[in-house]
């Protein structure tokens, strides 16, 4: 891994502004991933910019025991522009099932390759294999960067029953009655 992640981001204005718009938008992430719905408990917030040689190897989102409550990864890019950098493309493998008994998934040789496009947002699960392709920066600059907003959605282990419904509150531990609903239909 080669990029410079700034992991104070989550307390920036900027980052709840891509968080709140990205809650906005979870009952219809979660249909069309066909994702079941979840109680949230955080969405954890990541800047990263990528420069010239940057890469980041295949890997998951979810993988150690800190993370297991990891569920959906969405990136924002930005950037200049016109874009400074070529490359950076974000890959993301299909899985194939190991059977029972087994890792529940591993990486295919089959992907999908997506070009960062500057205000475009990748949400995939974040059990998914997925990396980040070399990035070519010839200037070096900071400025000239692949820049991206990560956010993890996590679910919450456990119920606390005392907190209301509603993304406002996380960690309520409860999906609300109308969002159950939209995701059995879907």
């Amino acid at each position: 891994r080669q990029n410079m992640a700034f992991l104070d981001f989550a307390e920036h204005p900027h980052s709840r502004l891509v968080t709140n718009r990205l809650l906005t938008w979870l009952p219809f992430l979660l249909s069309k991933l066909k994702v079941a719905a979840f109680p949230v408990h955080q969405v954890e917030s990541q800047l990263t910019a990528s420069n010239d040689g940057h890469f980041y190897r295949a890997h998951v989102d979810r993988d150690s025991e800190t993370q297991l409550e990891r569920v959906l990864t969405c990136v924002y890019y930005f950037a200049r522009q016109p874009a400074q950098f070529s490359g950076g493309e974000l890959r993301v493998y299909d899985a194939l099932s190991a059977g029972p008994g087994k890792q529940p998934k591993h990486q295919a040789e089959t992907f999908q390759e997506l070009a960062p496009v500057a205000n475009r947002m990748v949400v995939f699960p974040s059990d998914s294999f997925h990396e980040l392709r070399p990035v070519r920066c010839p200037s070096r600059r900071f400025e000239d960067s692949r820049f991206a907003i990560t956010n993890w959605i996590w679910s919450q282990p456990g119920a606390e029953p005392e907190r209301p419904h509603g993304w406002g509150h996380l960690k309520c531990g409860r999906v609300a009655p109308g969002l159950a609903a939209i995701s059995a239909s879907e």
